[in-house]
């Protein structure tokens, strides 16, 4: 069985975000995470320190937002931080990504990036296994985003 794959990637300024569309009518696609990468826009110039993560809804405020990684929070879907110094003696840049794998969404969802300090772009790559659903693994999938969607993280 072939595994299809679909990828996105994409530029994000500091404090900024973008909405990838995955929902359907009937929620029977459903997409896990199979790899999520970033990097600098500016390689070798400066000092960089992004965050990067992927949500399973909208939430973010600009300049407020994913500093803070909360491993319990059942939205976040993947994280990134990525630590640049143009210094000579820094060895490039430095990426840790996160991935949480098993996890099956059929709704739309977020990326969301924050430099921490000198507010500079950052590049992503993101690769989605498309999964058929049936029809009562899709309620489930949608029931269960729907449920995580309303919890409050302190």
């Amino acid at each position: 069985m072939t595994r299809k794959i679909k990828s996105f990637r994409g530029s994000l300024d500091d404090a900024t975000e973008t909405t990838i569309s995955l929902h359907t009518i009937k929620g029977k696609t459903g997409y896990k995470i199979v790899k999520f990468q970033i990097y600098p826009v500016k390689p070798g110039v400066g000092v960089q320190e992004s965050v990067v993560n992927v949500w399973k809804e909208y939430r973010f405020t600009p300049g407020s937002g994913p500093t803070t990684v909360d491993f319990d929070d059942q939205r976040l879907l993947a994280t990134a931080f990525l630590q640049a110094n143009a210094a000579a003696d820094s060895g490039g840049p430095n990426a840790i990504q996160v991935v949480f794998d098993n996890e099956i969404i059929n709704q739309d969802i977020t990326v969301q990036h924050e430099d921490l300090s000198t507010g500079e772009a950052c590049n992503f790559y993101l690769e989605l296994e498309l999964i058929k659903l049936s029809d009562v693994e899709a309620e489930i999938t949608t029931i269960k985003d729907l449920r995580n969607s309303t919890i409050v993280t302190s």
